[in-house]
């Protein structure tokens, strides 16, 4: 062990160590004070779960819903429901989504409107070969991105 090393440690789990020292101990203690634990066994690489880097369940449950929007979302039943979107459709050849109006992402803590070009940039990222995604399914295109307008 490294001299100074441990103290390294210590310091590093304070923050934890304090917080953890503020939870109730019994299960009525913590539901009086609305306070949920949970335990993951991986650390979070990043919240982008498209990525072959980020493709974990434990990102997806603490935060791709909140940081990657989508078309749709599925709820806890798994059916899909709208998200971003006030309507979809889908022939073989085309895919048409209509934008809501009040469909927004957070970025830097700033609420900035959704475009096309969200949902364009997005698909051009997932179609892209060089791209370290987890794979296309289900978004693999051949279509002209070049025609699309809001």
């Amino acid at each position: 062990m490294v001299a100074g090393s441990a103290k390294g440690a210590e310091s590093s789990a304070a923050p934890f160590a304090q917080a953890w020292a503020n939870v109730p101990r019994t299960t009525a203690g913590r539901k009086a004070k609305s306070v949920l634990v949970f335990g993951v066994e991986q650390d979070i690489n990043g919240f982008n779960t498209n990525l072959a880097c980020c493709n974990q369940l434990i990102g997806g449950f603490m935060g791709a819903v909140e940081a990657q929007h989508g078309a749709y979302l599925q709820n806890q039943k798994g059916l899909y429901v709208k998200d971003l979107v006030s309507a979809g459709s889908a022939t073989k050849t085309s895919l048409s989504y209509t934008i809501k109006a009040n469909a927004n992402w957070y970025w830097g803590g700033k609420k900035m409107p959704v475009t096309y070009k969200d949902f364009v940039y997005t698909l051009q990222k997932i179609d892209d070969p060089r791209q370290p995604r987890c794979g296309p399914d289900g978004y693999t295109s051949n279509i002209n991105t070049t025609n699309w307008t809001q």
